[in-house]
């Protein structure tokens, strides 16, 4: 078995950039939830299809534990950062998707594909602070992952907005935040 290149630890400046990638692309994964769970009346008002309203939620669990595991391997043979691109992507698109739905089954078709991307960028989240980290230095970080989730709560409260304005800026700020490091590429 060969061992792999010692991969050079990024500059201070670089990983906490790359850090602040990461928490902005956790803060998407976890909003989302939050999102979707109170906007879902109002969907169903629009869209009609009550009898798919749990579809929503479980196509997307499904689809992100599939895929979890899936890009946790991945990240073992490939550039952790291209997999984090990739999964941003594919999670912006199936957002961008979603918000055009124009029945509940598109919309459940979409939510499929949003869950591809959420599984690749919630497991490369922690792979991607594992690298930039040293276990010590990942305790000292738990705080602003918790104060991450929290705030997503604060955002379901205002989620017409948020949903329409800023869901895509930060995906793109997260995955620009993330590309500028070198971290873990293979």
């Amino acid at each position: 078995m060969t061992a792999l290149p010692e991969t050079p630890s990024p500059t201070p400046s670089k990983r906490n950039l790359a850090a602040f990638g990461v928490m902005l692309v956790i803060f998407l994964f976890a909003v989302d939830a939050t999102i979707v769970s109170t906007a879902m009346p109002t969907i169903v008002a629009n869209l009609g299809g009550l009898e798919l309203y749990s579809w929503v939620f479980s196509i997307y669990m499904l689809t992100s534990a599939l895929t979890t595991p899936l890009f946790g391997k991945l990240s073992d043979l490939y550039s952790q950062r291209r997999l984090m691109l990739i999964g941003i992507a594919i999670f912006i698109f199936g957002s961008t998707l979603c918000g055009l739905a124009p029945s509940m089954e598109a919309l459940v078709l979409f939510r499929a594909i949003q869950g591809l991307g959420g599984g690749a960028i919630y497991a490369l989240s922690f792979i991607v602070v594992g690298i930039l980290y040293s276990p010590a230095q990942r305790a000292e970080h738990r705080p602003a992952h918790r104060l991450i989730l929290r705030s997503c709560n604060e955002c379901s409260r205002h989620r017409r907005r948020f949903q329409r304005d800023a869901r895509t800026p930060l995906g793109i700020a997260g995955g620009v935040s993330v590309s500028r490091d070198r971290f873990g590429s293979h």
